[in-house]
């Protein structure tokens, strides 16, 4: 037997969220022993899936449209990911699409054997997913939801959008870097970055060991949010 969606392990750093996905008293979409339960506003609930192969699901900012992310085979070789896709599905009418497969490619940017992490734009038009790329780094791709035409944006191993404030519509990328010589070691800021895959800035703070940990406390200073 396959193992549950919420067993699969990737790179990743701490969590860079300041507030939850769903409004109170809103939809609400969850993972039920693999698969995907959607809560309607009215306290109903539908079952979206069952195949007890799909986790991770995110819901639209509409609150209609429905990311997860599905098991669809075990890796050939030992100690790699096993093969994932993205499909979308609609809350209310629970129709389902398969929106991305898994697809092995030598070039790291084009590796999509295993994506994880979905997380809508602030627009509800793309999904943000990250995809096991380079050994110390996933890379974050950026897929249609209407044509599932993806891009590579950028290599990262967390990707939140900025959903207040000036940067709203960006996203909150943690990347992995060497500092530079003599020093040795590494370290995971975290930067602003366009959809387009230019970086703003980096975080103020998290130029060190456990940057990371500097986000939340700087959206909160700003009174943002980010997801």
């Amino acid at each position: 037997m396959m193992p549950r969606l919420g067993w699969v392990v990737a790179v990743t750093v701490p969590f860079l969220t300041t507030a939850a996905i769903p409004a109170p008293g809103g939809p609400r979409v969850e993972e039920q022993f693999g698969n995907i339960i959607y809560d309607q506003a009215d306290g109903t609930q539908r079952q979206i899936t069952n195949l007890h192969m799909d986790g991770q699901p995110t819901l639209s900012p509409d609150g209609k449209t429905i990311a997860f992310i599905r098991i669809e085979g075990q890796a050939t070789v030992k100690g790699e990911p096993d093969f994932t896709a993205l499909w979308v599905a609609d809350g209310p009418s629970g129709n389902i699409n398969r929106l991305l497969g898994a697809n092995t490619n030598n070039d790291p940017k084009l590796n999509l054997q295993s994506i994880h992490s979905p997380t809508f734009s602030l627009d509800g038009h793309f999904v943000y997913v990250l995809a096991d790329a380079w050994a110390t780094s996933a890379a974050v791709h950026q897929v249609n939801i209407e044509s599932g035409n993806d891009r590579f944006v950028i290599d990262g191993n967390t990707n939140k959008v900025i959903r207040s404030g000036q940067y709203r519509g960006y996203l909150l990328v943690a990347r992995h870097k060497h500092y530079p010589p003599p020093r040795m070691g590494s370290y995971d800021p975290v930067d602003v970055v366009r959809p387009d895959g230019h970086v703003e800035f980096t975080v103020p703070g998290t130029e060190i060991d456990h940057g990371v940990d500097r986000v939340a406390p700087w959206l909160r200073q700003h009174g943002w949010d980010a997801w």
